[in-house]
């Protein structure tokens, strides 16, 4: 049986007060629960969340266990299973808008040209961000804006995870290649990797099916950010760690276009970082830039990634050690 659309939540270990209003929201949809699935992968958590779910509002409601640790690992078990012409990923942090799976539909229709499209994420903090990390904040996948934007070739269109619909299309051509790729199936969390690139890799997949990304203002939902998640030392790393990824997928995906823009953040960064006064939020983007330019090089000579999970004794990336807030 074929379904409008579905909706796929990604899960390791959650904190259950966040996901029970997932499912609340999820519950609330004004898309009727008949024209969607709703399938939930549980990446090995040590509690299997099917102990303690209720799914039995939804009538096609499923729960799998993908035990490869990894989000990409959970994705691609996701996409295996779907049966979705617009699959809906729904992270177990997003408290969606109540229309967000209708008007996502509407605009499956409207737009046939669009491979993958998300919308506007805001910020509910358990605790409010220290001053001085707002630069930081961008990196917890946020974003507001007041009207729709669309390219078939521009990575500044792409959507985000949280909330990301793509065409069964664009994920089906994705999985052929994550699947049969370690280095596309390692651009996301894992265990204590803060790596984040693979929803950017799957949307901008629809530029090879000849589609657009696009960003729409009437998708919202609400992103639960926990107090540990605003701390400087993890904006630090995430910011890290999706520099370095967002490289790597602009790389993949626009090759030799993709070199000047890298050539001159690090010509920025060797002129920026011996200042004192440059942000946390430059330096993390300068490092993650530098460490993707190394692996890059890797890549066109086809050696071994080193990666941004490094020993503790390798050298520094770049500049003395960045001061934390």
């Amino acid at each position: 049986m074929r379904f409008g659309c579905s909706v796929v939540i990604c899960t390791r270990n959650p904190r259950l007060n966040y996901l029970s209003r997932v499912l609340t929201a999820l519950r609330q949809q004004t898309l009727p629960v008949t024209k969607w699935e709703l399938l939930l992968v549980d990446n090995g958590s040590e509690n299997p969340v099917v102990d303690f779910l209720d799914l039995s509002w939804h009538p096609t409601s499923r729960v799998v266990v993908e035990l490869e640790p990894g989000l990409t690992p959970a994705r691609l078990r996701a996409l295996a299973e779907v049966r979705g012409e617009l699959i809906i990923f729904v992270d177990d942090d997003n408290v969606l808008d109540p229309s967000y799976l209708s008007e996502s539909a509407v605009i499956t229709q409207q737009f046939p040209c669009l491979g993958a499209w998300g919308g506007q994420l805001f910020p509910e903090f358990e605790t409010p961000p220290a001053p001085g990390l707002e630069g930081l904040l961008e990196c917890l996948a946020l974003r507001q804006f007041q009207q729709p934007r669309w390219s078939n070739y521009d990575p500044s269109t792409c959507p985000y995870g949280a909330g990301l619909c793509v065409r069964a299309s664009v994920a089906e051509r994705y999985a052929g290649i994550a699947n049969s790729d370690q280095i596309r199936r390692s651009l996301d969390r894992q265990g204590n990797s803060l790596i984040g690139g693979g929803d950017l890799d799957l949307a901008m997949t629809s530029y090879q099916l000849g589609m657009g990304t696009a960003l729409f203002p009437q998708l919202k939902l609400l992103h639960l950010i926990p107090k540990h998640r605003v701390e400087s030392d993890y904006l630090y790393e995430i910011c890290v760690g999706g520099t370095y990824a967002g490289h790597l997928v602009n790389f993949f995906h626009f090759g030799a276009q993709s070199q000047p823009r890298l050539e001159r953040v690090i010509r920025l960064a060797k002129r920026l970082l011996p200042r004192r006064w440059i942000t946390l939020y430059e330096r993390a983007v300068l490092e993650g830039t530098r460490r993707a330019e190394e692996d890059i090089i890797r890549l066109q000579r086809n050696a071994p990634l080193r990666g941004i999970n490094s020993s503790p004794n390798a050298r520094p990336l770049l500049g003395p050690k960045p001061q934390r807030a």
